[in-house]
């Protein structure tokens, strides 16, 4: 599968919501049998939480270049659990607060902007086999309320 270019250009443009995502849809599980459905757990789906590979960058031009693509290797990057949130894994620091956006005090940005000193840009690498049941078959990747996406994400 061949990877597509990340452009920095799309997240400053405020006019760019999304490509190459389905459309919001009922998060029913679908089970292939009365006995799957009993045991609540659903050959049609297959979880990737766990330990996955993880860069952390102080900002986008820190990150790193060309992970996506499928002859990078990855393995000596840091260990995260997924779900979980980053900050609370010991990388950057808590950003909630009820009053300030996330860059304040870091510089002054204006709509169509993206802050360049202090904007953490995180890069995850999960290594799995699809399961031969599923192999050949079309598949989506599904990202839950409990994964951290918060701003931009590119898959």
């Amino acid at each position: 599968m061949r990877s597509e270019e990340f452009l920095t250009e799309k997240i400053a443009d405020p006019e760019f919501f999304a490509e190459g995502r389905t459309d919001a849809h009922s998060g029913h599980v679908a089970y292939k049998s009365w006995n799957e459905e009993e045991s609540g757990k659903s050959s049609f789906r297959f979880g990737l939480d766990g330990i996955w590979k993880f860069s952390w960058a102080r900002c986008l031009e820190d990150a790193v270049k060309g992970f996506e693509n499928t002859d990078y290797d990855c393995h000596h990057w840091e260990d995260i659990r997924v779900p979980a949130h980053a900050e609370l894994e010991g990388y950057g620091k808590l950003g909630y607060q009820n009053i300030f956006y996330p860059w304040d005090g870091y510089e002054e940005i204006v709509p169509g902007q993206v802050p360049v000193n202090y904007n953490p840009t995180l890069s995850y690498v999960k290594y799995f086999d699809i399961p031969v049941s599923m192999r050949g078959k079309r598949l989506f990747i599904s990202f839950q309320c409990e994964l951290p996406i918060k701003i931009a994400t590119t898959l």
